[in-house]
């Protein structure tokens, strides 16, 4: 046993030392890239809502004749690898799809950056394990490095050394969750926080979250918390139903050129009439919201408490241009969207009820609402949970914490990945 155990704990370290390089390598280039991309744009003298349109056309013309497996959001390819096929992904598919990501956002589709970076860095890691297998390695370890692969570029997104590793776990068998999937990819996240901190390396998502001393009185505001899971919930529902029923309408598994240009199109014009933030990964919209700060389109309008309006149309807009967009073929995630949207509903309720920003009060309310809409979108309520807490700090784990659980009640019969449902005709057994 205890020759076995160790054995085990070798392997994982292996692992998640050569994850934990290659995924810190793989989001810090990818989103080196992107914003190199969008400022060439920016001074390229072409309009800004013109780009999607070639985006759609690089896509469609070129990468997906190469490859089509690369098309789509990323995060299910890596689930059905890791669940039916022991981690075995297609090299070719792993770097057409961290070119089809960069076209997709640097042109300015509306996606995040996380789903395609976990299938690329999940892929990287599936050729290593290949390699490994001439030596001695088994199959059974593919998967394992493939986790690793996926919780690796969360932790480095999130700088989140536990709630990465749970949510890529969470997200393949939510119902079945194994110590064996767990464990390494704990360790792999851990690993890789430790080692961007090291490095002293720029977060991926500008968080700027001032340290308050006025805790919020959860007798006072727990029923605005459980308020924003609700609301958080029945979001996730209509995020979730709306993604579905664009990738039917807009056939997207057919990869379509035309249906690539058609949702390109819609997002422009979405951004042209609301917020041109809305195109891309829309890093700013974290930082101006956690920072208390920024200008917002419409608020001359809608000054004082009635900028929760404002809050909650980019919210809507910003899940809008998502789904078109990933439903239309081209490639971006959901994680990242799904963060976004949860602050603006947090900051909307923050402003409904006349809270100050900067305060323990806001900051409960922005947790509450990322974790929110992370738990309900993604079905991951314990890592949303983690995450919010690891993002804001231990005194927002209440919030975080309720949040998630509500919002996961409300929305658990809604799946962005098929997987997830099959995962619960399977028997609850955590081991």
């Amino acid at each position: 046993m205890f020759k076995s155990s160790t054995i085990y704990l070798l392997k994982w370290i292996c692992f998640a030392v050569s994850a934990s390089t290659l995924g810190i390598g793989t989001i810090y280039s990818f989103k080196y890239l992107l914003i190199k991309i969008l400022e060439l744009i920016h001074y390229s003298g072409i309009s800004l809502y013109l780009w999607p349109v070639f985006g759609a056309l690089v896509c469609g013309l070129i990468i997906y004749r190469i490859c089509p497996g690369s098309a789509g959001e990323g995060m299910p390819a890596y689930l059905l690898a890791v669940n039916s096929e022991n981690g075995n992904l297609s090299l070719k598919a792993t770097v057409c799809k961290f070119f089809a990501a960069l076209f997709t956002l640097g042109f300015g589709g509306s996606g995040g950056i996380i789903g395609p970076m976990v299938r690329v860095n999940s892929g990287i890691m599936a050729s290593l394990g290949n390699l490994f297998m001439k030596i001695g390695f088994t199959e059974e370890d593919r998967r394992i490095i493939a986790i690793c692969g996926a919780s690796s570029v969360c932790a480095a997104a999130f700088q989140s050394p536990i709630g990465a590793g749970f949510l890529v776990v969470e997200i393949l068998k939510r119902a079945n969750m194994h110590y064996l999937d767990l464990f390494p990819s704990i360790i792999t996240s851990c690993l890789c926080v430790t080692l961007i901190r090291y490095l002293n390396l720029p977060d991926i998502f500008p968080f700027h979250i001032s340290i308050v001393n006025d805790n919020f009185v959860l007798s006072k505001d727990m029923i605005w918390i459980i308020t924003l899971g609700f609301i958080t919930g029945g979001f996730s529902i209509l995020y979730v139903k709306f993604y579905g029923w664009m990738r039917r309408f807009m056939e997207r598994d057919s990869l379509s050129t035309i249906n690539m240009l058609i949702g390109s199109i819609i997002v422009s014009g979405i951004a042209y009439l609301v917020h041109k933030d809305l195109l891309s990964a829309s890093f700013s919209y974290v930082e101006n919201l956690t920072s208390g700060n920024g200008v917002w389109p419409f608020a001359e309008i809608f000054e004082g408490k009635t900028l929760f309006v404002v809050f909650i149309l980019l919210a809507v807009t910003k899940g809008l241009t998502n789904s078109i967009t990933v439903g239309s073929g081209l490639s971006g995630g959901f994680i990242g969207p799904s963060i976004i949207m949860g602050l603006f509903l947090g900051a909307a309720m923050a402003q409904f009820l006349g809270i100050q920003a900067n305060s323990g009060v806001y900051y409960a309310l922005l947790v509450a609402g990322m974790s929110g809409v992370l738990s309900g979108s993604l079905n991951a309520p314990i890592a949303a949970a983690i995450i919010g807490t690891e993002i804001f700090g231990a005194g927002y784990a209440v919030p975080a914490t309720l949040s998630s659980i509500v919002s996961f009640q409300i929305a658990r019969s809604s799946y962005l990945y098929a997987s997830q449902y099959d995962s619960l005709k399977e028997p609850l057994d955590v081991k």
